[in-house]
């Protein structure tokens, strides 16, 4: 009786696992490149960076293309405006790094 239920869950598993798959290729229309905001900014006296880059098709799989020359700046309430610079090596990539006053 061990050895039928054995075989039968094999027989289950390999089935599974060799069953059939249907792929699709859903035809999407092509919408306008829109402008994507990446970034996770704290309050800590560390080195902040925003990614800004545009979006692709969503069968164009490649990494998404950065945006050059953006004004990237962050205002608090209380008014001060923290001002991001344009990495010079990552396209796309802007940075802001804390000074004396902000430690």
């Amino acid at each position: 009786m061990k050895r039928f239920a054995r075989t039968v869950f094999f027989l289950m598993i390999s089935i599974a696992v060799i069953s059939c798959e249907d792929e699709i290729f859903p035809e999407l229309p092509d919408n306008e490149a829109v402008t994507v905001i990446d970034a996770w900014i704290n309050n800590k006296p560390e080195t902040q960076v925003i990614k800004v880059k545009r979006s692709l098709p969503y069968f164009q799989a490649q990494e998404l293309p950065g945006v050059k020359n953006a004004d990237v700046s962050i205002s608090e309430s209380g008014g001060r405006t923290y001002q991001f610079i344009e990495s010079e090596t990552e396209e796309g990539v802007y940075f802001w790094e804390p000074d004396d006053q902000d430690t």
